[in-house]
């Protein structure tokens, strides 16, 4: 919670729009928290910490974000202009993008995952 930074205690913007949905609430408020299950937030039971798809980069989720093996399927945040920090800003729009972004992401990562895990099981039998 070192990105976040606030100058008076009130409850804040993105949670009392009407912008997201509750589970993007949820989702953001995880995002902000680094509570998503990314070895990185958890790294406790982990002998590395690097990305499954990459095997490049640590398991963070701001590397969800930025992952070139999920980013060939989505679209990057350069691309839109976007910056990760904005997750941590009071800019409601950007963080309802990157909340949407993310959950994208998280999809076709747990499809990639689930592949890999499918044809290693048929890898095995053979």
């Amino acid at each position: 919670m070192k990105d976040l930074n606030y100058k008076e205690l009130k409850i804040q913007e993105y949670l009392i729009s009407d912008e997201l949905l509750t589970s993007e609430k949820e989702l953001l408020l995880q995002l902000r928290t680094r509570m998503i299950n990314v070895k990185d937030n958890f790294n406790y039971g982990h002998v590395d910490l690097v990305c499954r798809l990459c095997q490049t980069y640590n398991d963070t989720h701001q590397h969800v974000l930025e992952c070139q093996s999920i980013l060939k399927d989505a679209s990057s945040l350069v691309d839109l202009g976007m910056k990760y920090s904005a997750l941590f800003g009071t800019e409601v729009r950007k963080q309802v993008l990157l909340t949407r972004i993310f959950r994208a992401n998280m999809r076709i990562r747990r499809t990639i995952l689930s592949k890999e895990k499918s044809s290693s099981r048929v890898t095995q039998m053979i």
